[in-house]
């Protein structure tokens, strides 16, 4: 396991500018995200047993803060996103939409399975209970 961080700002500003976006959600770049990658391919673990371990690595990463909220996740053997939809406007974006997401919500985990075979995405829940 190793921890390291993505910094990925110009990109999100790339797409935006691509696409001429200008709402609340999208205009503004968001924080640097800290991804956790998980690889462990003889443990031959299934999308239920990999979002488990997410869970709950994301939870003692984010303890200090409440503990952690899965906003959105990507399961590349099925195709899946989640939430299902948000890639649908970014076709020619390097972002995809279940990343743009979560980063446009508070996202400041991505647990990264297999080198991308399962992604979730995670904020301090912490954070959405004073936001409320």
């Amino acid at each position: 396991m190793r921890a390291d961080f993505d910094l990925r700002a110009s990109r999100q500003r790339d797409c935006i500018l691509q696409q001429g976006l200008s709402s609340p959600a999208t205009s503004s770049i968001p924080t640097p995200v800290k991804t956790l990658h998980l690889d462990a391919d003889e443990l031959a673990l299934n999308f239920e047993q990999c979002l488990k371990l997410a869970n709950a690595a994301a939870d003692h990463l984010l303890a200090k803060q409440g503990g952690a909220m899965l906003l959105s996740f990507w399961d590349d053997e099925r195709g899946l996103e989640s939430p299902h939809g948000v890639s649908e406007c970014h076709f020619q974006c390097p972002i995809p939409g279940w990343q743009d997401y979560a980063a446009n919500r508070g996202g400041s985990l991505m647990v990264n399975y297999g080198r991308g075979r399962y992604v979730f995405c995670y904020r301090p829940l912490a954070d959405h209970i004073q936001a409320d």
